[in-house]
């Protein structure tokens, strides 16, 4: 197998040198397409932070009630998190890497202390050292509405949009385009942006000026931003039901962009938000699960199209029900599928994946153990580098 490589490698640097399109990766066995997984970090909780932020509970619900309330109709297997707990995020990275995820899509409001911002920011950062442990990648996806809100609320003056952007921009230049874990295409960061909704396209060149980069904008506004490509998403509106037929036909019609631009393929689970129920405002539509077959098709797609990668929508937008996250109500069952789907089934078995769990468990409930949490603290470093066999050795045995 490594002469093939080394071969296919040689091959390669001989096809580029001359100008010529490279070989075809399959040419040596199928090679799966990178997966790349949206993630928010924006949940708070009262153990770690003091009190429960506004994504668990929507001013409405009590996460401390039995039976459990939050702002989702699905409940992490581990409860309401912190995104800030190291616990939390290594637990979250070991399924991503074991499933094999092979990066994470950061979304991301900047490094204004506005609203909840800075806690994003800064566990934007925490995530950041756990993934680049795994080994895994990250590209940011940049919420610009940051900058209108800021607006909205008189804290900045619309002449002063640019000014703000640059320093966003700032900071990703000089914390995450210059790192090796970061995503690029032809040595240029990627950059997702989640709209655009505020700056436009002036301003956007203005930024690409400052920093080369690969700029990505949701379908119906790339063109118009003069974006290099798009991403999808899950095709909601209007609080309508869409029925299968209808994101069937959203994702040809990504499909036949393609040819024609950079394109980001999309994976989802269904879409099931709960701002209705929380009185935060209408709800954006309805994509039925039926019963995991959405996430089937729309994965089997993206694997077979001609995108540049796949983005899953999403790790855990519990509030607008995208999440693949293991949950009381699904458990593994999507972590499982990608699994196998993947060229990880060669390394990662299905019961793999219920390590992470165990070992989340069995941190959080020896805390006052200092030898025990020195173990398995050890132990989830050991699974973060994929050493599955050293670490279910470890904790067998092990009671909660």
């Amino acid at each position: 197998m490594m002469r093939k490589i080394k071969f296919y490698i040689l091959v390669w640097c001989v096809a580029v040198s001359l100008g010529l399109p490279a070989p075809p990766s399959s040419l040596f066995g199928e090679q799966h397409k990178q997966i790349f997984v949206h993630y928010m970090p924006w949940y708070a909780s009262k153990p770690i932070s003091g009190t429960w932020g506004w994504h668990w509970t929507m001013n409405k619900f009590t996460p401390e009630q039995k039976p459990l309330e939050l702002a989702s109709h699905f409940v992490p297997q581990i409860g309401p998190y912190d995104s800030f707990d190291p616990h939390a995020i290594e637990y979250h990275v070991q399924l991503m890497k074991l499933s094999g995820i092979n990066g994470v899509i950061i979304d991301w409001y900047g490094v204004s202390e506005f609203r909840d911002y800075a806690m994003i920011h800064r566990n934007t950062k925490a995530l950041i050292n756990v993934i680049r442990k795994a080994g895994l990648k990250y590209v940011i996806c940049y919420e610009d509405q940051t900058i209108k809100h800021r607006i909205e609320q008189k804290q900045i003056g619309p002449e002063q949009s640019l000014e703000y952007a640059r320093k966003d921009l700032l900071w990703l230049k000089t914390n995450c385009f210059v790192d090796s874990s970061y995503l690029k295409i032809s040595n240029r960061p990627v950059l997702l942006v989640f709209g655009p909704q505020h700056l436009k396209v002036e301003s956007w060149q203005q930024l690409k000026k400052n920093s080369a980069m690969e700029l990505f904008a949701l379908p119906h506004l790339s063109q118009g931003a003069k974006f290099d490509g798009a991403f999808g998403w899950p095709p909601v509106h209007g609080g309508k039901t869409i029925k299968r037929q209808v994101w069937e036909s959203y994702l040809d019609m990504l499909e036949g962009r393609s040819s024609k631009e950079k394109m980001i393929s999309i994976a989802f689970p269904g879409f099931k938000d709960i701002y209705r129920e929380a009185n935060v405002g209408p709800s954006y539509g309805f994509i039925d699960s039926e019963k995991g077959n959405t996430f089937k098709s729309t994965f089997n797609r993206a694997q077979k199209d001609s995108s540049l990668f796949i983005q899953i929508a999403t790790w855990n937008d519990f509030g607008e029900g995208t999440n693949i996250e293991p949950t009381h109500e699904y458990g593994l069952v999507y972590l499982e599928y990608i699994q196998k789907q993947t060229d990880s089934h060669h390394d990662f078995q299905p019961d793999d994946l219920k390590i992470p769990l165990k070992l989340y468990q069995l941190r959080k409930s020896h805390l006052k153990d200092p030898l025990k949490t020195h173990v398995f603290d050890s132990s989830s470093q050991n699974l973060l580098k994929g050493q599955v066999d050293n670490v279910r050795a470890t904790i067998a045995g092990e009671k909660e």
